[in-house]
Order: structure tokens, then sequence, then C-alpha cells
């Protein structure tokens, strides 16, 4: 199940985040670490009421966030779709959890958000050396449309219209 999380889910959320990094690591990853997403992020997030959660048995086995905000590295990039875009953030699943078609039911979540919202298009970047991420976008039809260079390294920017 799929739900908006609050602030006094916050260490659930960073439980999460933790597992992630660590599994990230293991598959050699260096995506993240103790600076992104740091607890200070992921607590505005829930403070905005921006963050969703996708529930398990009463285990919080991922977290996305649905938003308008975007880094100013995303100005550089062609987009091809006019108009209000939803960018998803930090989507990420539990280790257990992965591969249980969850980053499919988040995204498919977003979608049916920006719809019902009237947003055109959804926008996103996904790090470039998480082979996992990458096919899950292009998997769901979103066009890479550029490059762009956060501190890790180089994220690809998709896109898709709604």
């Amino acid at each position: 199940m799929i739900e908006p999380l609050h602030i006094h889910h916050l260490d659930a959320v960073m439980l999460l985040v933790e597992g992630v990094i660590k599994r990230m690591r293991e598959l050699g990853i260096e995506q993240w670490d103790e600076v992104y997403p740091a607890r200070d992020i992921i607590e505005k997030d829930l403070t905005k009421q921006q963050a969703y959660g996708y529930w398990d048995n009463e285990k919080l086995s991922a977290y996305t966030v649905l938003n308008e905000e975007y880094d100013q590295e995303y100005s550089t990039i062609n987009w091809m779709v006019n108009g209000k875009a939803l960018i998803i953030h930090r989507l990420m699943i539990d280790a257990a959890s992965q591969g249980k078609g969850i980053g499919k039911k988040l995204v498919d979540f977003a979608e049916e958000y920006a719809s019902i919202h009237g947003y055109h298009s959804i926008r996103l970047d996904a790090f470039s050396k998480n082979p996992a991420a990458l096919h899950l976008y292009e998997r769901k039809n979103y066009i890479k449309r550029g490059e762009v260079k956060f501190r890790k390294g180089i994220f690809y920017c998709y896109e898709k219209s709604i």
C-alpha cells in the first residue's frame, strides 16, 4: 500500500535509507552516502508532506518524493514537454523488497498522481551507474533527455509526457 508519510515516520525512513545505502555499496553503486540523502533532507520531505511510502505488512519497504522542485542543473536539459512538471526524487526500495515490482508501483503511483493533479510531464534524474534504476525508468517508457553532473557523478535526466 502506498500512502503519504509524515514526520512521525522519520526514524522508519532513516532505517530504510541506511539499508538502501548499504545494499548499493554492496553492489558497487556509490550514489548515496551520509551527505545525501541526509536526515535533514528526509525531514524536510516529510514536513512539506511530499513523501510517500510503500508499506508491506506494516514495514516501510519503499520511499519516494513527488514535488515540483528541481536542481538548477535541470535548466541545461532540453525537455520535450512544456508545462507543469512533477519531479520524482529519492525513489528507494528496501533490499529485501527489491525485484518484487515495488519500483514499478511507485512510478505508476507518480503517474496517476501527475494525471490527477494536472501535470503535463514527469521528470527525474537517475545515477548513470545504477542499472536497476535506469532499467526501471526505461521499461516505463521514460525518455532520456540529457545528462547532468552532481557530486557523485553523471546522472541521466528522464521525462515522460502525461
